[in-house]
């Protein structure tokens, strides 16, 4: 797939975490053969092209979860703060970068 984005996480750190590969000489596998179906599923079912795509599915959706407390903190202090008025130019704003946010994610229920 041309432009896509480099991989935060090392091929070969990826294949040992998803795929059961092995660490320096000592053969000691990473991931057990049940990991590594589990992830080949996941790969047949389509959504993923690769183990290393999984895997950064998986640290994507555990960045969001640790980012949701604070975001829902903020959200309390908005809502307890004092009612301001916006105009039509700042709600298309917010649409947009929302929008924006969004492009590419694929919303699951």
């Amino acid at each position: 797939m041309a432009g896509r984005a480099r991989s935060l996480v090392p091929a070969s750190i990826s294949e040992r975490l998803c795929l059961g590969g092995t660490a320096d000489d000592d053969h000691e596998h990473f991931a057990s053969d049940e990991m590594r179906a589990f992830v080949e599923a996941q790969m047949a079912q389509g959504e993923y092209a690769s183990a290393s795509e999984y895997l950064r599915s998986l640290i994507r959706d555990a960045q969001k979860r640790q980012a949701k407390p604070a975001l829902e903190a903020e959200l309390l202090e908005a809502l307890q703060g004092p009612a301001v008025e916006m105009t039509r130019d700042e709600w298309d704003s917010i649409e947009r970068e929302a929008l924006e946010g969004l492009a590419g994610e694929m919303i699951r229920p």
